[in-house]
C-alpha cells in the first residue's frame, strides 16, 4: 500500500489540500475522499510535497477540476517537483488545470502538518 498523507487548511479564498507522498493507484482513494469533503468550495491542491504521481492520480485531479468547473467553482494547483509537474506536459493536460504560484498559500501546509 502506498503511503499518502493529506494536510488541509482554509484560506480566505479556498480550501487548501496538500498531499504528501505518492498519489497513485494505491492512494488515490484518500485523495478522492479529501476532495469530496470540499464539495461546493474552491480548492487549491498543493503538489509541492508529492514525490510521485501516476496517471490515476492525474485523472483524479482532472476529474476534480472538471467537477468544480461544472459547478462554477475552481480547482487550482500549485506545481509539484519536476517529476510530478512533467506528467502534465507528457499527457498534454497542462491546459486543463489552472496553476497558481505557491505564494497564494501563506506557508506550505504540508510542512506545518509534518512539524
Amino acid at each position: 500500500m502506498t503511503l499518502l498523507h493529506i494536510a488541509t487548511t482554509g484560506t480566505r479564498e479556498a480550501t487548501v489540500i496538500a498531499p504528501v507522498g505518492e498519489l497513485d493507484l494505491g492512494s488515490v482513494g484518500r485523495f478522492d475522499d479529501a476532495i469530496a469533503k470540499t464539495e461546493g468550495q474552491d480548492v487549491i491542491v498543493d503538489l509541492r510535497r508529492v514525490e510521485f504521481m501516476d496517471s490515476i492520480g492525474l485523472s483524479a485531479l482532472l476529474r476534480a477540476a472538471h467537477a468544480r468547473a461544472r459547478n462554477d467553482r475552481t480547482l487550482r494547483v500549485i506545481a509539484g517537483p519536476g517529476c510530478v509537474d512533467r506528467l502534465f506536459d507528457l499527457t498534454l493536460t497542462r491546459s486543463q488545470i489552472e496553476f497558481v504560484d505557491h505564494t497564494v498559500v501563506d506557508a506550505p501546509i504540508a510542512e506545518l502538518w509534518l512539524g
